[in-house]
């Protein structure tokens, strides 16, 4: 852990020191000031606010949930890609209105009552799979609020830019 905590520490400072598009930015290695005329401190200080977010966002991409894999785990198990995201009350439902329409498919005695059952259950299971895709997403953006990670587009002419905005 120590050497991956060391290698990002040179990677962010090389990175600062060296930036390739910011090419009017320079670094006195022995000063350490910046070329904004920025203090020792400040130069430190940008440095350990990187690697926090860095460490954020490390966080966040062991604790995101992919959107196909709740619907996978909704495909085979009803509900179960809502438990995957943590959406308890949406899996159960889904889980207790499957059963409930495959016990009425199974145990009725007329054919329009099955046909019934068969709909119910194929809707749920195309609602299930669908709305496991929506939880994840919904839970990796309450990730992002948790970790104050927030990302924006912005788009011009030819190309797009993504930016990366911190909130205090």
């Amino acid at each position: 852990m120590r050497l991956i905590k060391l290698s990002i520490i040179l990677l962010l400072i090389s990175g600062i020191c060296f930036a390739d598009t910011l090419s009017d930015v320079h670094c006195d290695s022995s000063t350490g000031a910046t070329g904004f005329g920025a203090s020792k401190e400040q130069y430190m200080a940008d440095i350990s606010r990187k690697m926090e977010e860095n460490i954020r966002w490390q966080k966040y991409n062991q604790e995101r949930k992919p959107g196909w894999a709740a619907g996978l785990w909704s495909y085979f198990i009803p509900g179960a890609g809502h438990f995957y995201c943590g959406d308890n009350l949406s899996g159960t439902v889904f889980a207790a209105g499957t059963i409930g329409s495959l016990v009425l498919m199974a145990s009725s005695k007329s054919e329009a009552t099955a046909e019934i059952g068969l709909i119910a259950c194929l809707a749920l299971r195309v609602g299930d799979i669908a709305l496991a895709v929506i939880a994840a997403d919904e839970y990796n953006e309450s990730l992002k609020e948790k970790y104050n990670l927030v990302f924006s587009t912005t788009p011009k002419k030819d190309k797009v830019y993504i930016s990366y905005v911190h909130r205090f």
